[in-house]
């Protein structure tokens, strides 16, 4: 059997709801999204935009070209969020890379899409950074940010990275930063006991009512 495959924020958007009916709704939710589709991607064209700078090694504030042609609706959304981007860049030394592309898996019977948007060496330290977009209806804070990290670590354990290398998130609707600083084998475990509820939820194929 084929595992199930999902999101890292669909899993993770799993984990921090806070009853067995909000998660058995998220899991239904999932399950009615079907396959990705770009039209429902808002942020599409800019993590394309990062990832041909990683790939091209071009210099991210070539963003603002690779940005010019958008959609018309996405203007000043994107717009704002180059901003602060730029604005985090700003007065470092930074250079892009490839990050690997990884998964998080569960007993093989779940795969959890981990791959960093991009990898960014700063002032000489590389970082594998995933991107938080939800600044503005989902508080950045440490209960959903360690989640986040941890799932990165484990997910990348196995690539050839240098041992310095610093697994990150990036608020890029503020412009901040978050860092793994500190492992916590306790949030792995409870990690893989939400994995185990959400295949147990998944497979029952209940019909939920609002």
């Amino acid at each position: 059997m084929e595992p199930i495959t999902i999101g890292m924020s669909q899993f993770l958007d799993f984990t921090l709801k806070h009853t067995m009916l909000s998660k058995m709704k998220k899991v239904q939710e999932i399950k009615n999204q079907g396959a990705y589709h770009p039209i429902r991607d808002h942020w599409k064209e800019f993590r394309e935009a990062l990832a041909s700078c990683c790939k091209n090694q071009r210099d991210l504030r070539d963003m603002e070209v690779l940005l010019r042609d958008i959609p018309e609706r996405k203007k000043n959304s994107y717009a704002s969020l180059l901003d602060v981007f730029l604005k985090f860049i700003r007065n470092k030394d930074v250079t892009a890379f490839v990050p690997p592309n990884v998964h998080w898996k569960y007993s093989d019977a779940l795969l959890v899409r981990a791959t960093p948007e991009i990898g960014l060496t700063i002032n000489g330290i590389p970082h594998l950074i995933k991107i938080f977009f939800k600044g503005d209806t989902v508080a950045v804070s440490k209960r959903n940010i360690q989640p986040t990290l941890t799932l990165m670590e484990d997910a990348t354990k196995d690539c050839d990275l240098l041992a310095y290398t610093t697994l990150s998130t990036l608020d890029i609707k503020k412009g901040k930063l978050h860092t793994l600083d500190r492992k916590n084998p306790l949030v792995l475990q409870a990690l893989r006991h939400e994995a185990q509820l959400f295949l147990q939820i998944w497979h029952e194929q209940a019909v939920f009512v609002d």
